[in-house]
């Protein structure tokens, strides 16, 4: 599974949805956009935060463990 994949099923835990349908339509984010994002296997740092504050939960929640430490990697450089 890859990072937009689980991001999306984290973000559907916590919204309480169980389709990528239902998360669009709650966070008003089309499902095309969702759709886009697996398909170029990229979620804008921008609408992390959007989904993480519309959820009210922190955005380290939404992204795992690894991609922090490489962002973290990439700053100390």
């Amino acid at each position: 599974m890859g990072e937009v994949d689980q991001i999306l099923v984290r973000a559907r835990f916590f919204a309480g949805v169980k389709t990528n349908t239902e998360l669009g339509e709650l966070l008003q984010i089309p499902y095309k956009t969702l759709d886009g994002w697996k398909t170029r296997g990229h979620i804008p740092e921008k609408r992390i935060a959007q989904i993480a504050l519309t959820l009210g939960i922190r955005r380290d929640v939404l992204v795992s463990d690894n991609k922090e430490r490489e962002r973290d990697a990439a700053f100390m450089r």
